[in-house]
């Protein structure tokens, strides 16, 4: 079995045709299937196919993308990745994604809601340090790693506000710190619940400025709803939900995936945990 999921099995393992079926969640917000319907998944090797399309095009490296995102969900392969030391609990294709757009913005003050063990704080404070520009905001209710981060070289560019992100003052703090900056990144990573991080959507995007980026993380719990580590109410509970009620408010800002800057196949969309989450303000 590719996985314990009854669901999902892998037939003709050692043979150069197998067939691959697949339950692909109970919606998928950002895939081909819009219901519950369960997805067979054939591929040809001899033929070169994946179910009659091209098996090396950007349809097929879609598809399968979107399989490996579950199972690596489900075999926890988004822990394993590391930062200097720090656990980064990002993709790498993600963290080159959230670095490009650093690189690009050259933010004064990046807001991360949800620190946990301080892999990205530390992973962004190196590229500001690297830049020369840009002071990491670490939020988190609960702190875990303050002793690790202080004493750490790259304490310098990193400031950690312990409290409840979308409370009163940890809210008030935060904006006391990028008083007078138009050039702010928002980085919600805490609670993944719609309520939550609709709340925080609702406490600091008026700190993002025209051109300006907000990345809501994780939005692909909408596709690990039937994954043996989910939960079937990640299905309508999950940040995906909160960006698209938050972009309906309000028109000034629109979801755009970063630019894959050398892209030479026309890569129709990026390999992300975070579907459908990087807004910019227009």
């Amino acid at each position: 079995r590719l996985c314990p999921d009854p669901a999902m099995e892998l037939q003709g393992r050692y043979h150069q045709k197998s067939c691959i079926h697949a339950r692909l969640g109970m919606q998928v917000r950002d895939g081909s299937a819009e219901t519950g319907n369960r997805m067979k998944i054939e591929i040809d090797t001899d033929a070169q196919t994946l179910n009659g399309d091209p098996l090396y095009s950007k349809e097929s490296f879609e598809l399968l993308n979107e399989l490996q995102i579950k199972v690596g969900w489900q075999l926890r392969y988004p822990y394993t990745a590391s930062w200097l030391g720090f656990q980064l609990l990002q993709i790498p294709p993600d963290a080159m994604r959230i670095q490009e757009i650093i690189c690009q913005q050259r933010p004064d003050f990046i807001i991360e809601t949800g620190v946990a063990h301080g892999g990205s704080a530390i992973f962004m404070a190196s590229i500001c340090r690297l830049l020369d520009v840009g002071h990491v905001i670490g939020v988190e209710k609960g702190l875990i790693c303050r002793e690790q981060i202080e004493s750490h070289f790259l304490s310098d560019r990193i400031t950690l506000i312990e409290g409840d992100s979308v409370a009163s003052d940890t809210v008030a703090a935060v904006y006391r710190m990028c008083k007078g900056s138009d050039r702010i990144m928002l980085i919600l990573d805490s609670c993944h619940s719609k309520a939550h991080v609709m709340a925080e959507l609702d406490a600091y995007y008026p700190l993002i400025r025209p051109g300006g980026m907000i990345i809501v993380q994780d939005g692909n719990m909408a596709i690990l709803a039937d994954t043996p580590r989910g939960d079937p109410s990640w299905a309508l509970d999950n940040p995906q939900e909160a960006v698209k009620e938050f972009v309906a408010k309000h028109p000034e800002f629109v979801i755009e995936q970063p630019d894959l800057r050398f892209d030479n196949d026309g890569i129709a969309r990026n390999i992300t945990y975070h579907t459908k989450g990087f807004l910019r303000r227009i």
